[in-house]
C-alpha cells in the first residue's frame, strides 16, 4: 500500500519478478521512483530518486 496521500501512478516488475519499480505521486505533482525489494521476508520500500519529476520505471 501507498503511503496516505500518495498514489502508484505506474510500475514495472523485474524480469525475474524479484522487485517492483514504482512510480509514486506524492502530493499535488511530486513523482519519484521507488524500489519494492520482493527478496525479503517482509518486503521493502526505497526512494531510488528525490527530484520529484522520475515517473518511467524500467528494468
Amino acid at each position: 500500500m501507498p503511503p496516505q496521500g500518495s498514489v502508484v501512478r505506474n510500475a514495472a516488475i523485474a524480469p525475474d519478478a524479484m522487485s517492483i519499480v514504482d512510480c509514486l505521486r506524492e502530493g499535488d505533482a511530486n513523482d519519484n521512483l521507488h524500489l519494492i525489494d520482493l527478496t525479503k521476508s517482509t518486503p521493502t520500500d526505497t526512494a531510488i530518486t528525490t527530484d520529484g519529476k522520475s515517473c518511467n520505471p524500467g528494468f
